[in-house]
């Protein structure tokens, strides 16, 4: 099973360095390497056509110089987006990376963190796939998988017990998704919160490690340290090892 640092929080590149690349492609999650991240986040979702590939968010507009769903797409059509252009001309011709391309390129190099971006509690079948990308590549100690949905995060506790899992929250969800209950039941080893979400009485009561999202400025960073964070996702881990560095240098 993929483990946590004990010393210090493991820095997490949230969709690659996106700050300084166009995410969930492959040159941010190269570009993370080169920054010192620990781990590198990306987006997992199905196209029209039932491949798995790596996009955030419902539509293809925002990072490619696409329109419409994501899901009406098919995998030859979203290969086809340009998606790096929006970021930077430099990135012009940057392709979607499938999933399979993804752990192709970094496995053996660093842990990844897979979000499931899954918006059913009908199986798509979308977690067994997951893992059989992630089995027959005998990277389960490299992976850990999260999502917002507790239903997937629950189906792969049975299916992958050895596969380290965490259920994110964050605000403005619906109270099934947002309460301790549906932690509870998710069965995930590890809990993923917004820092807006969280309250050092939330905290409190946690029994797994804590993972937050977004680190990108100091007064988060200096709030996910109060609440000993296990995990930091950031946009900018060449940033965020600046300021841990910093900090353990000053003695804070």
């Amino acid at each position: 099973m993929f483990t946590l640092p004990s010393d210090r929080p493991l820095i997490v590149a949230r969709r690659g360095a996106r700050a300084h690349a166009p995410e969930n492609t492959l040159p941010a999650f190269e570009l993370a390497i080169e920054q010192g991240a620990d781990a590198i986040e990306m987006d997992v979702q199905f196209t029209a056509d039932g491949a798995l590939i790596l996009m955030h968010g419902l539509d293809v507009d925002d990072v490619s110089d696409g329109d419409g769903a994501i899901r009406s797409h098919t995998l030859e059509e979203i290969r086809a987006l340009d998606a790096g252009s929006w970021f930077d001309e430099t990135y012009a011709g940057v392709n979607v990376p499938t999933l399979a391309e993804a752990l192709d390129t970094l496995a053996g190099r660093i842990p990844l963190v897979l979000e499931l971006k899954s918006f059913t509690r009908k199986s798509e079948e979308m977690e067994e796939m997951v893992w059989e990308e992630i089995r027959e590549r005998d990277m389960v100690d490299q992976v850990t998988v999260s999502s917002f949905n507790p239903y997937i995060l629950r189906r792969l506790r049975e299916i992958a017990p050895d596969l380290r899992t965490s259920f994110m929250q964050a605000t403005g969800l619906p109270p099934w998704f947002s309460g301790s209950l549906a932690r509870r039941w998710s069965r995930a080893n590890d809990i993923l919160w917004e820092v807006e979400f969280g309250s050092t009485q939330k905290v409190a009561k946690l029994k797994q490690p804590l993972w937050l999202m977004t680190i990108d400025e100091e007064e988060s960073l200096s709030q996910a340290l109060s609440w000993q964070a296990s995990a930091l996702i950031t946009d900018d881990p060449r940033w965020l090892n600046g300021q841990l560095a910093l900090r353990s240098e000053m003695g804070l």
